[in-house]
């Protein structure tokens, strides 16, 4: 292995080599100059471009210079004119502190104006006015009493008073009520978007962890902007913003109605939902009205002509909520309501920030803070493109040294705007939640099935072209969607569901196919089992009656819920029990729905069961899917939505073995009703915890990697081999040809 070069790094400015003597006519461009010094050759100088980084020239070797020095004028490969100025640090380089257009550099030396401020008495500005006279023009105003005294028990201020406005205190009616990682996640909020956090910054997302209680930690927010926290030039209490708007799912309107009701009142602050074909006349209302009121707007409706109309810059605070939705940045007709609004202060709430690749982060960021990470351009450059390198096999060291740089570089900076709590932090609130895995075996015509989908794609031991179709025919085999076999999965689920039933429990189902809920409603009402269904089909203004009855009706065993139209938002605390019969590729999509009935007002220890076919399509998928759940990970570039190898398909289309349940299965003592009624079935392989499974899948997908290295490194020593054995063949060769002219030459 040879040894890198060392690299020393400079600021520049370059143009093209030309014969023109006037400076100011060369065209100079801001440069960054990378220069390397192999062992036993010339100076090796890469231009980049300062922005965003982009090589300009490669490789360029300069062998009349033994160094570079810092303040000199040189010239590389007679192409470049290049004034080379300070020395940047390697650390620097490193992270992406050095290239402007990430935002990067402007975080590490932005300089806040009170600090460049001097104390200096006040100079009259008209002439015969003098600074001694004693009509007191030059005493500043009287601060005003804050909104809320900051000396009461348990009061939280959100700022302190300055000359131009009082301390601003959060009303003692929330701040009593508030957890308080509750009372940290408003403080830090307000401090985002007043700037006080990140001066060029005024957005921010609160990226907590499902069920910490976003949505009152955002109605505290609004309503101290809309009562104070703005400032005056008599130093009275002002609002920081006459108008907030609240944009959210369909499905979500009538739950941020109910919870604005429930910790606030409408005698202090009223939301007021807008949909429909009356929602233009509603915004209207809205715009002129007098009282504080909150306008909660389901995204389809905010995307209209006309209610983006009258509400363009009449908005002076926004919430996002679900915003992992939004493409703010991929020019979406959402991105482009939002921009129209002219709103400068963005709050985005997501339970699951990342979900597929670094690009998503960018776009969320830039949304709430669009100087901090650049152009796409230069985040791509910068970060996401060596972060996404550093993860693939082959990396060298100085590539993974590189992304690792640059991954806590991305952090350090998206941690100006992105507050993250787990649901670690609920733990002593909430009553104690269970996770488990069951694994399930096929059923013989499932599994009868499961071949037969693999041999008619063409893909019984490898990788075919009908990929895509394949993979959700064979998830729809395992769960048993539109096959017309028996499936094991729904032989489980019923006996689970009776057995809730039996112990007084509710019980919520999960699924990301509609015609497994369906066929799933179909088998409950031949059983007597009462249940509600809610699909993509259920009308988004039904969608909070279904739930406000299923949670409020004991005679109702269990909820049907489909992952895409129920998973985000929704509060089902009325059950206990959640079986997910499906996983999904979005492994945030699962942590969504499952955090449905683990949250504020549930009142019973929550099980959750997780049903995965053994040795199917569906546990390589979960497996694959564990490692790259957390944010942190995503940041180093474990994105989840990566592509397979072909290797990987392979693997992935391998004909399940048919698992048999041993008739002695250890069963644990303390296994509730629940899990007993699964084992009853006789589908059940094994039971273990999340944590567990989740350890155990990251081991064998650590292992794995680490095979396919030793492989990949076994193939390149062969190939070396065979060019070096090419090699000798082919200078072998060249000595019998001249050897055979020597003879000719000679017998002649």
């Amino acid at each position: 292995m040879s040894v890198p070069a060392v690299a020393s790094y400079y600021d520049v400015l370059y143009c093209v080599a030309s014969h023109k003597k006037q400076r100011h006519r060369k065209g100079y461009k801001d440069g960054i100059l990378v220069v390397k010094k192999p062992p036993g050759s010339s100076l090796v100088c890469t231009l980049l471009d300062a922005e965003d980084g982009k090589p300009v020239a490669s490789n360029l070797r300069t062998p009349s210079l033994d160094n570079i020095e810092a303040d000199t004028v040189i010239t590389l490969a007679n192409r470049y004119e290049v004034e080379v100025g300070d020395c940047i640090d390697p650390s620097d380089f490193d992270a992406g502190r050095c290239f402007s257009g990430t935002g990067a550099k402007a975080a590490t030396t932005t300089t806040t104006s009170s600090s460049l401020q001097q104390n200096k008495p006040f100079r009259a500005p008209l002439i015969g006015l003098s600074n001694n006279n004693n009509n007191n023009n030059n005493r500043p105003p009287p601060v005003a009493k804050p909104l809320h005294s900051p000396d009461i028990a348990n009061a939280l201020v959100l700022s302190p008073a300055t000359p131009r406005r009082p301390a601003v205190v959060l009303d003692p009616h929330l701040s009593n009520i508030l957890r308080p990682h509750q009372r940290d996640g408003v403080s830090w909020m307000w401090n985002a978007i007043t700037g006080a956090n990140t001066p060029q910054v005024t957005g921010c997302i609160l990226a907590d962890a499902m069920g910490l209680g976003k949505t009152l930690q955002s109605l505290a927010l609004i309503w101290t902007a809309l009562k104070q926290g703005g400032v005056s030039p008599r130093g009275g209490v002002v609002p920081l913003a006459r108008r907030a708007v609240v944009a959210c799912p369909a499905s979500l309107v009538d739950n941020w109605v109910k919870e604005c009701r429930r910790w606030l009142g409408d005698l202090r602050l009223r939301a007021v939902a807008c949909r429909g074909p009356d929602a233009a006349n509603i915004a209207k209302t809205f715009v002129v009205g007098v009282m504080p009121h909150v306008l909660v707007i389901p995204y389809e409706s905010l995307r209209t002509e006309a209610v983006c109309a009258v509400l363009s810059n009449h908005v002076q605070l926004m919430v996002l909520d679900e915003g992992h939705r939004l493409k703010a940045g991929g020019g979406t007709a959402t991105g482009t309501a939002l921009l129209r609004l002219q709103c400068a202060r963005f709050a985005l709430l997501t339970g699951t920030p990342l979900q597929n690749n670094l690009g998503e982060l960018y776009e969320l960021v830039n949304l709430v803070a669009p100087a901090l990470l650049g152009s796409p351009e230069s985040f791509r450059r910068v970060f996401r493109a060596p972060i996404e390198r550093s993860r693939e096999r082959g990396a060298s060291i100085a590539e993974v040294s590189l992304g690792q740089a640059r991954a806590e570089e991305l952090k350090r900076l998206v941690g100006a705007c992105m507050l993250r709590r787990t649901s670690d932090v609920n733990a002593r609130y909430l009553p104690d939640k269970t996770s488990r895995v069951v694994m399930v075996r096929l059923s013989t015509e499932q599994h009868d099935a499961y071949v037969r989908v693999l041999k008619d794609n063409g893909i019984g031991t490898g990788a075919g072209n009908n990929v895509l179709p394949a993979i959700q025919a064979l998830r729809q085999v395992c769960l048993g969607a539109a096959t017309g076999v028996p499936s094991c999965k729904f032989d489980v689920v019923q006996a689970m569901t009776r057995a809730c039933r039996s112990v007084g429990e509710k019980v919520v189902l999960v699924s990301g196919f509609c015609t497994a809920l369906s066929t799933l409603s179909r088998l409950f009402t031949t059983a007597g089992i009462s249940h509600l269904s809610l699909t993509g089909a259920v009308p988004p203004a039904d969608r909070q009656e279904l739930v406000d009855r299923f949670n409020g009706d004991s005679s109702i065993s269990a909820f049907l819920l489909s992952t895409t139209a129920g998973g985000v938002g929704l509060n089902l605390t009325g059950a206990s029990r959640l079986i997910l019969l499906d996983s999904s590729w979005n492994p945030a999509a699962d942590a969504q729905a499952m955090a449905r009935i683990w949250r504020e007002g549930q009142l019973r220890p929550v099980h959750v069961y997780r049903l995965v076919a053994a040795g199917t399509i569906e546990e390589k998928v979960w497996q694959r899917q564990q490692a790259k759940m957390e944010i942190e990970g995503m940041m180093r570039g474990e994105s989840a939505g990566g592509g397979f190898t072909k290797e990987e398909l392979r693997d992935l289309f391998k004909v399940p073995n048919k698992v048999v349940v041993e008739e002695k299965m250890v069963v644990d003592e303390d296994e509730d009703a629940v899990l007993k009624a699964a084992r009853s079935t006789r589908y059940v392989v094994k039971v273990v915890q999340e944590e567990e499974a989740a350890e155990e899948a990251a081991e064998e997908a650590a292992e794995e990697e680490e095979a396919a290295e030793e492989v990949d490194a076994a193939e390149e020593e062969e190939e070396e081999e065979e060019e070096e054995e090419e090699e000798e063949e082919l200078v072998q060769g060249r000595k019998r040809v001249r050897r055979d002219v020597l003879l000719e030459s000679d017998s002649e």
